[in-house]
């Protein structure tokens, strides 16, 4: 049996009342070996309050434990459960082997919940973080408690850092994980994500208390909330003498107390942090002398599994009076009631819709988009991580501003290039400059502010970043002027080799005068020659195309034959080629001397008249025999010595010969 249920069955048999620690806290989120959050979907009903009589419809303020690894965050959370619930949680911590030496323990691995509880009518739901920096964790698992952390940033009500002394640098690294704009730029600075905002905000922001441990005489002499508050001012104005900038992300990524004012940038701010002291349980002797080292958590583990409450219980016994044990549960209380008194509702909005409280639905919906959200981002630096991520953030903003204005895609870049598509031949150098210069300086001039927004660290880095980029697209742009250099040097090379031709021409031209009448005045020469040729051609036919040709004519024939009749016919004359200016018989068939010489175009005109002469008379002839005959036939008809001779006249030729028709 437990030694709680023991103690607590001791204690009220005494009348004393006690609370034993009667569950164990789940694990809410664990860390996969590929990095990314896994959420327990079983632990749904335990977050939403489902079951729980009115608990899913009022605010829930969700208390986020956080801090180095080895601290006393799961010791502290367990401490706290006792104080301020009825049904008090046990959180597992980290084990020890009894030789000192340190083992990783699953069991305190991820993000551990309580169930939800009512204190001082608030439900509370306790977040017990996995510890920063454990030697145990690999590089992906220390990104992603990174990311757990920065996802809580918008449902946490109180943060509650622990820390070891001295409260040195990395604790307020630690504090800047915690930070809202952290989570905005870690998100916005993913590959995957399209916005500058995340999809889920909160419009308030968390409290911050850090837990100090402090020795026995230091609380001694500082028990006081004055000294406390003191120290936590003390702390923020040296913070605004080592990094002005991050002392301003603290009060606008925090919950500002109004009870407690502090001065940055000159304009008076409440305070965003507290500060609550917690004694080093060191205790190796009772308050009579007798070692005990029940309260010696510094090197031991303060308990086992199922305990805590009673260890609560008995610091108030009278065997510890006089020691520092006595104060830790008087601290504890002092704790609880500054959770209560810190503790913000927080309001979450979806895009830009109203803020709803912060209730256990909406809790698990946040926590399930977040973890979705938060495994879409990629690898995380490792040195001033949340600075790195900030400058991350801040970097890819800048650059969507310088792609906004410049780039290729929707920048003047783009209209560069459309330009040059249209300019062909055109000299467009001085718009590409005019339009550029104007584009750059309206750029930086977006820049600046974007510059100043973010502390001196990430300004340089971020600044330096994005010069770097946008000197890339200035020798893009370069590569463009340079192109549209080259496109006008072609087009004028091509136009001065037109003027080089037409110069040539214009020189030249005299020359293809002088040729061109050359050549006119020979074809005219030539010209001439074929007619000169041509009309000898023509003269040689007219002298000499009798030897060539031969000539058909039919003719009438009448002749009478033995029986005194008169007969008639046509016979066709073949005529041989002749010589030119030869003698031919006459019409009237008397012979004629041969001419003498003559031209032969004057021969040549004489038988073209002498042909249709000699037809003419050849009708009249016909007609003549015709008219004879039809006398002779006639009764009385007298006769003639032509008639009565019967035969036809000399120059007829012999009929007998002629060839019928």
């Amino acid at each position: 049996m437990p030694l709680s249920y023991v103690l607590a069955a001791t204690l009220a048999a005494a009348g004393r009342p006690f609370l034993a620690v009667a569950q164990e806290a789940k694990q809410l989120l664990r860390i996969n070996d590929e990095g990314d959050l896994v959420l327990e979907e079983g632990l749904k009903n335990q977050i939403t309050g489902l079951g729980q009589k009115g608990s899913h419809s009022e605010p829930v303020y969700p208390l986020v434990l956080f801090g180095k690894f080895k601290t006393g965050k799961s010791t502290l959370a367990t401490m706290i459960s006792c104080t301020m619930s009825k049904s008090p949680v046990h959180f597992p911590s980290h084990q020890i082997h009894s030789q000192g030496t340190e083992n990783c323990d699953k069991r305190t691995m991820g993000l551990w919940v309580s169930p939800p509880f009512r204190f001082n009518d608030k439900t509370f739901v306790m977040l017990d973080m996995e510890g920063l920096d454990d030697t145990c964790s690999s590089k992906i698992r220390r990104h992603a408690l990174v990311k757990i952390i920065a996802m809580l940033t918008e449902v946490a009500a109180v943060f509650l850092q622990t820390t070891k002394k001295p409260w040195d640098v990395r604790d307020q690294e630690i504090i800047g994980i915690a930070l809202k704009d952290t989570r905005e730029h870690l998100i916005s600075a993913s590959e995957v994500s399209t916005s500058d905002v995340p999809s889920v905000r909160s419009k308030n922001h968390a409290a911050l208390i850090i837990v100090k441990p402090v020795s026995e005489k230091e609380i001694k002499d500082s028990s006081e909330e004055k000294h406390q508050r003191k120290d936590a001012k003390d702390s923020f104005d040296h913070m605004g003498d080592v990094d002005r900038d991050f002392q301003r992300l603290l009060v606008q990524n925090f919950d500002q107390a109004e009870d407690q004012s502090v001065e940055v940038d000159g304009r008076s701010r409440g305070m965003p942090w507290a500060f609550q002291y917690l004694p080093e349980m060191r205790a190796q002797v009772d308050g009579k002398g007798q070692a005990d080292k029940t309260y010696d958590w510094m090197d031991h583990k303060p308990f086992e599994s199922g305990e805590g409450c009673e260890y609560l219980e008995k610091m108030s016994e009278e065997k510890w009076a006089g020691t520092i044990v006595p104060l830790y549960g008087t601290k504890l209380e002092e704790l609880s009631s500054k959770i209560v008194a810190r503790a913000v509702k927080r309001e979450v909005t979806w895009g830009n819709g109203r803020g709803s409280a912060l209730t256990g639905p909406i809790l698990w919906d946040v926590l399930e988009y977040g973890v979705q959200e938060m495994n879409n981002v990629g690898p995380l630096p490792d040195d001033e991580m949340w600075r790195l991520i900030m400058g991350g953030g801040c970097e890819k903003k800048c650059k969507g501003v310088v792609d906004s204005k410049l780039g290729p895609e929707e920048g003047v870049l783009k209209w560069i290039n459309e330009l040059l598509d249209r300019a062909k031949d055109d000299d467009v150098t001085d718009a590409i400059t005019l339009k550029w210069d104007r584009a750059f300086d309206e750029t930086k001039g977006v820049l600046e502010p974007l510059y100043h927004e973010s502390f001196t660290a990430v300004r340089d880095s971020c600044k330096k970043t994005t010069e770097e980029y946008m000197q890339t697209l200035v020798q893009e742009k370069e590569n463009v002027f340079v192109k549209a250099k080259l496109s006008k040097s072609e087009a004028d090379l091509v136009r001065t080799q037109k003027e080089l031709e037409n110069a040539i021409f214009e020189q030249n031209k005299f020359f293809y005068t002088i040729w061109l009448v050359a050549a006119a005045i020979l074809a005219m020469v030539v010209m001439y020659m074929w007619k000169q040729v041509n009309m000898t051609c023509r003269s040689f036919y007219d002298c000499f195309g009798g030897f060539f040709t031969r000539k058909r004519r039919v003719e009438s024939y009448a002749r009478r034959g033995e029986d005194g009749e008169v007969e008639m016919g046509r016979r066709v004359v073949t005529q041989s080629p002749a010589v030119p200016g030869a003698w031919r018989p006459s019409a009237d068939g008397e012979a004629a001397s041969p001419p003498a010489t003559a031209p032969c175009p004057a021969l040549a005109a004489t038988s073209a008249e002498a042909e249709p002469e000699l037809g003419k008379r050849i009708a009249a002839l016909e007609r003549l025999v015709l008219q004879l005959a039809a006398r002779d036939d006639a009764p009385g008809a007298p006769s003639t010595s032509t008639a009565s001779s019967g035969h036809a006249p000399p120059h007829w030729g012999d009929p007998s010969k002629a060839k019928q028709t």
